[in-house]
Parts: C-alpha cells; structure tokens; sequence
C-alpha cells in the first residue's frame, strides 16, 4: 500500500468506476467506492503512523478528490399540491385497490412493498389511547431491524378515519380470495381477464408495484394533470412518501416524530427530508436572490470582465455551464487569470456558492466532523496526546472550519432575503 503513488490510486478509483455485471449495470455505485477509498485513506494513515514513515511522505488517497454523491443522487420529487388537488379528484376513476393503495401511501407514507404486502389483521385498535393502529413489515429495513433486536412489525397511529375505512374495505373486497388462496394479503387479485375468469387455471396471485402505478400514470396523461410549468406530471409510489414527510414537517413535527412515522432506523435519514424542504423554500425565491447574490462577488473578481463579458457570465452561471466539478458551485475565473492549480474549489474567492446549495455544505460538514472524530478516536487509542499539533490534523480541522464558515454565510444570507420576501 505504501508503494502506491497518486496515479495508481486514480486508476484504482477508475477501474471501480468502470466495472460492469453481467446485465451490464454499474457494479458499484459511487457511494461505495467513496467508502471504500475512505477506508483505503484511514488505512494508509495507519500505515504511515506505525512504520514512522517520513513526514515527507503524503498519502496518496488524501490527494484524490472525490466526488459528491450527495449531487449525483437522484432526489425524488414531492407531490405539489396542485397535482394532489388532481389527483385526488381524478383517482375515483381508478379501480378500488388502485385508489385504497394510493390513499393509504399518502397518508400513511407506507412504501408500496409495505403496502402490497398488508394483511387481514393490519388494523389493531388501541382501548386505551382509542385509535387504530396499522401493523406491517417495513421489509426493506427488516434484516436490520432483526439485527438491532426490534420486533419484525412496525405500528403507526391511523387519526384519519377515511383511511381506517378505506384499509377495512380492500380487507372485505378480498375475503374470498383470501380463502381460496389460503393468504393473510389484502392486495391480492386473480390472474387472467374477465373472459378467463371461471377456468380452472386461475389463481390468487398479489399485486406489484407496476400494477398499480402504470394505472395512475395513465390517468394523469389521460386527465391532462400538469404543473404549474405545463409538464405532465410523471408518478413514482415513493413520491408519495416524500410528500408526507414534507406534509408533516412543513406543519411543525419534529424530526423525531416524522422518523418513527416513516419507519426511518436512523433521524439521519429523515433530516436529509428537512434539508430538502429547506431546498424547496429556496427555490421559489426569484432571481433578485440570484442577483443579489451576484453583487456579493469580491470587486477584484468583477473588475477583470467587461460590461458585456459580466452579462454572458450571468447567462453562463444561470446555465450552469460554469457548475465547478465537485458540485460545491460555480467558477467566476476569468480566463486572463490562466489555469487553476487547486486541489480543491473550497475555500476559494473565485467559488460563488448560492442558497441551493446549502444542504450539500451541510452534509459535507457532517462527513468531515465525522472523520474528524474518528480520527481523533484513533490517534488517541495509539496513545498521540498531541495529535492536535499534527499538520494533518490541523488541515482537516481547517476544512471542517471553511464548511462551517460557507454554511453561516448562507443561511444569513437566506433569513436576510426571507424577511425581504414575506
């Protein structure tokens, strides 16, 4: 490990990149191999401490930048009010179990596979606190749930007693089948079409994820059901669940409360929620933010464009053609200042970083405060009382200080528009 230069370690990262199954899909995803290279890094240190190699040596996976899989992760949308309104009118078209599974994942914020997968007895009604419950098996979570000694169903509170009635009803419509196929499921249906319907080749068999959302797709081009921008909306079933979790947020519960509705294992999870409403809030600010943005730029910076140079430097930014490569913002270099020799955009007074991207710097502060404590767990388990001194040490703990220091900048920034916009 200690024989590998900066190069090697870029082709290792490349060649993870590159690999491919069988069915020719990535095989790892980015947020693997970041782990694995992180691990590689934390290794090396090690490496470097207990062979006492010259200080002159640098690790080189510390000199290889990686990338923000925060922004290359798809983030799937909320459900706008104006498409829920529609929506809402629009779904009685649909047959009964379409409607009863779309309703309960609205207001339960249920995944399909949870939903789908709904038995006889989900209902149990509490005497004490007189409220129904809903019991189901978060079963993409359930192996660690196991692992963490909780019990294999999850229960939430029904308050709305549409949705009590909606979930008793696709209990009654499926009684038969249930019975003739010896099942506890309530999203059950037989197989073939109505011609089909009394041969003796039919069977009971459980609704799938497409089953249900190709319909609603269907009637959302049939209905015609746009934004507010012209486009026909596009469903996903996990829409639904993000659109709770931004419902209830939005409306004061706690991070806490929205967690254990959502079946989250960790608060972690439901904050990247709260990070994306914050990000939903910002993007309805109109572009005198942008500008006012703009005019934040240092002077010096401004003074080597022209008059008309500085208004297709707007255009460019407002493109995103000038997005720096590690996603933290966009790049105000002139070309007269000739080619970058930074590692890194952070920190530097050519980045102009805006409110959008809020929620990144956050992220990349929890990360590094992370390491930061891990590495310092380290240095003191091999006895470093003075590991603080350390000039490695000291340069992640600057770091970790530019992402405070970018983070209170912006939200300043954010609450002094805010006040000008309410």
């Amino acid at each position: 490990m200690l024989e590998l230069d900066k190069y090697q370690v870029q082709q290792i990262f490349s060649h993870l990149q590159n690999q491919k199954k069988k069915s020719n899909d990535v095989k790892y995803k980015m947020v693997t191999i970041n782990g694995s290279m992180t691990e590689a890094r934390l290794f090396v240190d090690w490496l470097i401490e207990r062979n006492k190699i010259d200080t002159h040596y640098t690790n080189p996976f510390r000199e290889l930048i990686l990338p923000n899989t925060h922004i290359d992760s798809e983030n799937i949308p909320y459900i706008p009010d104006e498409i829920v309104k529609q929506l809402q009118t629009a779904i009685k078209e649909c047959p009964l179990h379409i409607q009863h599974a779309w309703l309960i994942m609205m207001n339960t914020g249920l995944r399909i596979s949870e939903v789908l997968k709904l038995e006889k007895n989900c209902l149990e009604w509490d005497i004490k606190e007189k409220i129904f419950y809903l019991k189901y098996i978060p079963h993409k979570i359930l192996r660690y749930r196991r692992k963490i000694g909780l019990d294999d169903y999850n229960k939430i509170p029904i308050l709305d007693p549409i949705v009590v009635n909606y979930i008793k009803k696709q209990i009654d419509n499926t009684e038969f089948l249930r019975q003739q196929a010896n099942t506890n499921y309530i999203f059950i249906r037989l197989t073939g079409t109505k011609r089909k319907l009394h041969q003796s080749a039919q069977r009971v068999i459980a609704y799938t994820g497409s089953d249900i959302e190709a319909p609603i797709n269907r009637l959302i081009r049939r209905n015609k059901i746009k934004t507010a921008d012209g486009e026909l909306w596009v469903y996903s079933h996990h829409q639904c669940r993000k659109t709770l979790a931004t419902r209830l947020l939005t409306e004061g519960a706690s991070i806490q409360e929205t967690s254990q509705i959502l079946g989250h294992l960790t608060e972690r999870t439901t904050l990247q929620y709260y990070e994306d409403i914050d990000k939903m809030k910002i993007a309805h600010l109109d572009r005198t933010l942008f500008e006012a943005l703009f005019d934040e730029i240092q002077p010096e910076v401004i003074k080597a464009y022209t008059k008309d140079e500085l208004t297709a430097l707007k255009e460019e930014i407002l493109q995103g053609a000038r997005e720096t490569p590690e996603g933290h913002g966009t790049c105000l270099k002139h070309v007269s200042f000739g080619p970058c020799k930074k590692k890194s955009c952070v920190g530097c007074s050519l980045l102009l970083t805006g409110p959008q991207k809020l929620p990144m710097w956050k992220k990349l502060y929890h990360e590094q405060k992370e390491y930061i404590e891990r590495l310092a767990t380290y240095h003191s388990g091999q006895g470093n009382a003075n590991y603080g001194e350390y000039r490695e040490f000291q340069a992640e703990n600057h770091l970790l200080k530019t992402y405070e220091d970018t983070i209170k900048k912006l939200e300043s920034f954010i609450k002094e528009r805010m006040k000008l916009h309410e």
